[in-house]
């Protein structure tokens, strides 16, 4: 059909990049927060709560500099909410990142600062 394509290319990595600078929300959206944010001292958290949710569920969290190169790359699966601390690599530059959270059901992107 005419989506069959559109399905693989999103998880082609230079398609994933394209879709990065999109802001692309699905239906928990908000349950998704980055903080501190700016990021202090090179760690922060990610938390993700979606509503009456306790299937698992299995996402990937990518950070990506504003060039367009990964960061950081983590996996992980969790049933109900989830918070996750993440370190970021000795060395990152300041600047201002995004951050894609992808579920099965759905792409969030947000913005961090490094400052």
């Amino acid at each position: 059909g005419p989506f069959g394509k559109a399905c693989t290319a999103m998880f082609g990595g230079a398609q994933m990049l394209a879709l990065a600078v999109q802001e692309v929300d699905g239906p928990d959206a908000e349950a998704l927060s980055v903080y501190p944010n700016p990021i202090a001292d090179g760690a922060f958290h990610v938390r993700y709560e979606p509503t009456g949710s306790d299937k698992q569920v299995h996402a990937v969290i990518e950070l990506f500099s504003s060039t367009g190169q990964q960061v950081l790359g983590e996996e992980v699966s969790f049933t109900g909410a989830l918070d996750q601390v993440l370190q970021l690599p000795e060395g990152t530059a300041s600047g201002v990142y995004m951050l894609t959270f992808t579920t099965s059901r759905e792409r969030m992107v947000r913005r961090v600062v490094k400052p």
